[in-house]
């Protein structure tokens, strides 16, 4: 019978497992350096975008994917000890990682975020790199264009990664295919939030607007950032339809509440911490689930002049507090509250009832608590 593992073996094996990435997203990226480097006079810049915003974050959705790679190839090699083949899902988990890294580029711009992670968004950072080198031209203009590209470049290589991580594990079929689904999926959803955010009438049917919300939620972030990563670690360590399936009854309610969790982060988080100011997704005119149960809640008055402000997509200071004060006064941030841990007792229980070996499930648990308390 295979000895049992113990915490301080979780705890070496995840740091391996990072310190593994680290090198291999290390590698993928001086890949991208050679290559801009013989075409002539091309600076670093877009390679060190991709760079810098790699060098922080979570990785969540990378070790996300390696414990459910992990936890069925336990079950299947002897029910407890850790597989040491681990190039397939570095691959995969490397191509996650790129593939964020291309989404928070695009994001940004989108948004029209000033920062990110308490530093300059890298088009505001391109744009002011214009300006310092006295180059001719509209700065902001060469910022979006090239943090546009950065974001291409960044995607790219996350393709190629996916491709590899398929073809080691034998299983390129499913994961391509899986892959592609994600990226459509996300970018879509992306699009989705984009046209809801630009929908008139905003507020006159709430029910409306919190499933439009719901709609986004599912398609932008938690297939994306949670359920397609389960996938993939099960993917390429043969898992059968059903023990996929389960890894979406866990990933679709832990990734609502990871975004519900990054809504009330984005108004109520300390700047400090988020790196984002405080009020942020008011200003950003973001229609969440958490802003349609506060149109719910409040009396008609109130109602008006909250519609109005969304529909205008323009708001003082003022008005950012008037709205964060609304939305704890109204009980919607109980309500939300309410529904991550709600979404959170969901994923937990399909995951003590998956396939997946005993160690997985804890690291998986352990995981799902940080995505779901977290403070940034």
């Amino acid at each position: 019978m295979p000895a049992a593992t113990s915490p301080a073996d979780d705890l070496q094996l995840e740091q391996q497992f990072q310190a593994q990435l680290t090198a291999e997203i290390a590698a993928a990226t001086a890949s991208l350096r050679r290559i801009a480097t013989s075409l002539g006079e091309i600076d670093g810049g877009p390679v060190d975008a991709i760079e810098a915003l790699m060098a922080g974050g979570k990785r969540m959705r990378a070790r996300l994917c390696f414990w459910s790679w992990q936890g069925h190839r336990a079950r299947a090699i002897s029910g407890t000890r850790a597989d040491t083949d681990t190039v397939p899902v570095l691959a995969a988990a490397s191509a996650i990682e790129f593939f964020q890294a291309a989404a928070l580029l695009h994001d940004d711009i989108i948004d029209r975020s000033a920062t990110r992670r308490g530093k300059p968004a890298a088009h505001k950072a391109f744009a002011s790199s214009h300006r310092t080198m006295g180059m001719v031209g509209d700065d902001a203009h060469f910022g979006v264009g090239a943090a546009i590209l950065a974001g291409d470049l960044a995607l790219i290589q996350a393709n190629d990664l996916a491709a590899h991580a398929g073809q080691l594990a034998g299983v390129a079929p499913a994961f391509n295919a899986a892959w592609h689904r994600m990226g459509v999926g996300v970018t879509l959803g992306q699009y989705l939030d984009l046209a809801s955010e630009a929908a008139p009438a905003w507020g006159q049917d709430p029910a409306h607007d919190e499933q439009r919300a719901w709609e986004v939620i599912v398609a932008k972030t938690a297939q994306y950032s949670v359920e397609y990563p389960l996938r993939f670690g099960a993917i390429l360590a043969g898992a059968s339809e059903e023990e996929l399936d389960e890894m979406s009854r866990v990933g679709i309610p832990l990734g609502e509440a990871f975004q519900l969790r990054d809504d009330v982060l984005g108004v109520f988080g300390d700047p400090k911490v988020t790196g984002k100011p405080a009020g942020d997704d008011i200003r950003e005119n973001k229609r969440t689930v958490l802003l349609a149960r506060t149109m719910a809640a409040l009396r008609t008055a109130d109602q008006e002049r909250l519609g109005a402000l969304v529909n205008s997509g323009s708001y003082a200071d003022s008005d950012v507090e008037w709205v964060t004060e609304m939305m704890v006064t109204s009980g919607a941030i109980d309500q939300v509250e309410g529904i991550i841990n709600h979404k959170y007792a969901q994923a937990t229980a399909a995951l003590a009832e998956s396939s997946l070996s005993r160690r997985a499930q804890e690291t998986l648990r352990h995981l799902a608590d940080q995505t779901v308390r977290r403070d940034r």
